[in-house]
């Protein structure tokens, strides 16, 4: 088996060496990367049907990786703001820094943007970390 070739095949199809690298491979890249590798094989040694099954059932096991690991993402998204909507109507402490007091207000509104929970405190919005206590009603009332 020529690796060599395969690659330089593979790098030729998707356009620069730089493309080949900052893109990660999918099924596309694989089949791309197997039909070349086909091609470029000695006649006299072809690789064994074995060889051929074990690299299937690697790329398989990576492919259900990847979607186990989007799945995980989603749930833990959902589970997040699942527990933002919980503290919807509660007072809570939050303590966005060091150097400022702890103050309190009460959640009206919780929003997902890209990896963190967002919520509405007192007209502020405040991180789940920024959150130090939570109540059920307020202690300066």
């Amino acid at each position: 088996m020529n690796v060599a070739a395969a690659k330089s095949q593979s790098m030729q199809s998707s356009g620069t060496v730089s493309s080949f690298k900052a893109k990660q491979p999918g099924q596309s890249e694989f089949m791309q990367l197997l039909a070349a590798e086909l091609r470029n094989q000695d006649p006299m040694q072809p690789t064994s049907d074995k060889e051929f099954i074990a690299q299937l059932a690697q790329f398989n096991v990576l492919d259900q990786l990847q979607q186990l690991n989007a799945t995980m993402d989603a749930m833990a998204g959902l589970s997040l703001l699942s527990q933002g909507a919980a503290l919807v109507g509660k007072w809570v402490e939050i303590s966005p820094n060091s150097s400022a007091g702890i103050t309190e207000g009460q959640v009206t509104e919780v929003s997902f943007k890209g990896t963190g929970l967002r919520l509405k405190v007192g007209g502020k919005t405040v991180t789940l970390g920024d959150i130090v206590g939570i109540k059920t009603t307020s202690t300066s009332s």
